[in-house]
């Protein structure tokens, strides 16, 4: 097959939202190789790849392509390359952790609509879940439940931490609730914002992006939220 059909291909596989998993033969082309990394990587719907090729250096030339900037898909749930031993070991090792974390989130979603509480880990695999719909796919899956029940259960799941002191204590922020000291300006603290603000604040900010409290820091917060289902 010519350079030509590969990145037609390629570029075919990207507009197609319904391929969830790919599995393929490479070419003996270094900049078809660089494409498909390019599109599986921007890609909101392919979960699982499995590549194969005759040529170390094209399969060498998509994992390094691949490893770059990897850490910001959260769709890839499974990547497998044939006779990948000691072709760039540590592009390799960033692909492969980013499908294990990427498969991670899938377990602790699965966790709670199957019944788990919401603690912070799982609520950070909701929040990202619920921005993939393949990733929802996949929870639907492992769980055999409903795509359709999955949505459901996942959006209420969100509801349970939606509220300030709901996010914080689950963060660990907080014990009970959110309480600032008063300026002397009277400028509007945290605790006084009203629901619609806060809630255009959570459009920007992830449970993941509150960092960890220590453990002496932690003694005694709330680490889950209970909600009815």
């Amino acid at each position: 097959m010519t350079k030509k059909f590969w990145m037609i291909f390629v570029c075919s596989l990207g507009q197609n939202v319904s391929v969830r998993e790919l599995s393929a033969e490479m070419c003996r082309d270094e900049e078809v190789a660089k494409a498909l990394a390019d599109m599986i990587k921007a890609s909101q719907n392919i979960c699982r790849v499995h590549l194969g090729s005759d040529s170390r250096s094209m399969l060498a030339a998509f994992i390094q392509r691949l490893s770059v900037t990897i850490t910001d898909n959260y769709t890839l749930t499974r990547v497998t390359v044939e006779d990948i031993q000691r072709i760039l070991e540590e592009a390799w090792f960033a692909i492969r952790s980013v499908a294990a974390r990427n498969s991670s989130l899938v377990t602790r979603a699965a966790q709670y609509v199957s019944g788990a509480a919401c603690d912070r880990y799982r609520a950070q695999a909701l929040e990202r879940v619920s921005l993939s719909p393949s990733l929802m796919e996949e929870v639907a899956e492992v769980t055999f439940i409903s795509s359709s029940e999955i949505v459901s259960r996942v959006r209420e799941g969100l509801k349970c931490f939606e509220e300030l002191h709901d996010f914080m204590r689950l963060c660990g922020v907080v014990e009970e609730k959110v309480t600032c000291h008063p300026r002397k300006d009277g400028r509007t603290q945290l605790d006084q914002l009203n629901a619609d603000c806060w809630r255009h604040i959570r459009r920007y900010l992830l449970v993941e992006d509150i960092k960890m409290p220590t453990q002496s820091a932690n003694t005694g917060f709330c680490s889950s939220v209970q909600c009815s289902r």
